[in-house]
């Protein structure tokens, strides 16, 4: 509905420490600095076994990354790769934010293959560690259907990807 000679007035997300709506540039510096410390915080007293789940060989040349739902299928692929001789290590990310950049960079420094294994087409999680820990994934196994990852189709990638088969960027497709 139009007003004639109306004022809109539009407040800002940002509130004071009462909660109260606040558009003063000062008390919004002041909030987002108070916001930040929480993060460093969370950063230093949440453990680590809080942050990422481990699985498999911590001295493998081979490093998978993941989070969320393909969790089950990684770790039954590992476990069959294991079987044929291969070996990885797989790091679940439990907390994105704030990311435990260093746990992340004293263990892929140095890795012959990253594998970043998500459900998206993005590869958001990749990004987000090439981002904050300087260090880019080399392979991509990613499913955007819609579907669940099957252990088969992420035991074929994976083993594509170890043994030097693979593109560096795998969709899958099984289910759809």
């Amino acid at each position: 509905m139009e007003q004639k000679n109306a004022v809109q007035w539009c407040t800002g997300d940002e509130h004071n420490e009462s909660g109260n709506i606040n558009e003063e540039p000062f008390i919004r510096i002041k909030m987002m600095e108070k916001r930040m410390k929480k993060l460093d915080l969370v950063d230093k007293e949440v453990p680590i076994e809080f942050k990422v789940n481990f699985f498999g060989d911590k001295d493998s040349e081979n490093m998978i990354v993941s989070w969320g739902s393909p969790k089950g299928a990684i770790i039954e692929s590992l476990n069959q790769l294991k079987e044929e001789g291969l070996s990885a290590g797989f790091i679940q990310i439990r907390m994105i934010h704030p990311l435990p950049s260093a746990y992340l960079k004293g263990m892929l420094q140095n890795k012959k293959r990253i594998i970043d294994v998500e459900d998206n087409f993005t590869a958001q999680l990749g990004g987000v560690i090439a981002e904050h820990v300087a260090i880019k994934p080399t392979h991509y196994i990613l499913k955007y259907t819609g579907r669940p990852m099957m252990t088969t189709e992420v035991y074929q990638a994976l083993k594509a990807v170890l043994q030097d088969k693979a593109a560096e960027r795998q969709v899958l497709t099984l289910g759809s």
